[in-house]
């Protein structure tokens, strides 16, 4: 189940990413919830899980989209 819901995260963050990522609004009709809970969930399912040459810079890309949208203290 719990992999599901990460293959759900990073596909939204796949999609949102060229526009600067997602909306508030959008986040929370997708899943429920804040876009900070969003981006702290999508952040640890992205570290959790080893890139691949075929998708690092995507991964790279949606985590430095993660770090932007934390803050400082959130961030490291």
């Amino acid at each position: 189940m719990a992999e599901k819901v990460g293959d759900e995260l990073i596909a939204f963050g796949r999609t949102w990413a060229p526009f600067g990522g997602p909306s508030a609004e959008d986040v929370f009709v997708t899943f429920g919830m804040s876009r900070n809970t969003y981006y702290n969930k999508l952040a640890r399912v992205l570290r959790a899980r080893p890139e691949t040459d075929r998708d690092e810079a995507s991964h790279r890309q949606l985590l430095a989209l993660c770090y932007r949208r934390q803050p400082a203290s959130l961030a490291t």
